[in-house]
């Protein structure tokens, strides 16, 4: 499929201005004042739980312990309302680069469905996380060990759905191409 059909005027420009909102988006909670940066201002060692890969009741409630009632206050009122539209953002990003990768393909039309289930799932897994944390943050200092598992279980089904997602992304990518170059190679043989 010409590339002209599949990059209209109106997709490309959704497709930049999501990139743009998803690059800012994670700017913010990483970086700014009012993300990851600013709360290790507010507190040394000030990590938050959306960005470790798999942890215990006890490390949840000791990185919590560890922020103090303003670090955990900061981490409330400033991160997690950041991080109710990252998820949203992303995912829509992926989405929308696995459509553009997968539309005219009848070998990928197939699959799209699962395709376009991984990041609808990433998201998913994203927002049981980020409820689970508001949770966490709203109730302390009670320790509700079976809402710090479930958050850990959603934390490592997030970043492997996100993790499937970007390599699908690369996957179909290196497919489309590969099977473009080589149909342009057998073109110009004799």
């Amino acid at each position: 499929m010409p590339l002209k059909k599949v990059f209209s005027k109106r997709f490309l420009s959704t497709f930049i201005v999501t990139l743009v909102i998803t690059v800012l988006l994670f700017l913010l909670i990483s970086s700014s004042p009012f993300g990851q940066a600013g709360l290790q201002k507010l507190v040394a060692d000030g990590e938050i739980l959306d960005v470790k890969f798999g942890y215990s009741p006890e490390q949840a409630y000791s990185l919590l312990e560890n922020l103090g009632d303003e670090g955990r206050e900061f981490y409330l009122k400033k991160i997690i309302p950041i991080d109710f539209f990252f998820p949203v953002a992303y995912s829509f990003l992926l989405f929308l680069a696995l459509y553009i990768l997968t539309k005219g393909s009848s070998f990928l039309r197939v699959f799209r469905p699962l395709i376009f289930a991984l990041p609808l799932l990433t998201c998913l897994f994203d927002y049981f996380e980020n409820i689970s944390v508001l949770i966490l943050l709203l109730k302390y200092p009670s320790q509700l060990l079976i809402l710090v598992k479930f958050a850990n279980v959603m934390t490592i089904c997030k970043f492997i759905a996100l993790i499937g997602s970007v390599l699908l992304v690369v996957a179909i990518f290196l497919y489309r191409y590969l099977l473009l170059f080589s149909r342009s190679k057998s073109k110009k043989l004799p």
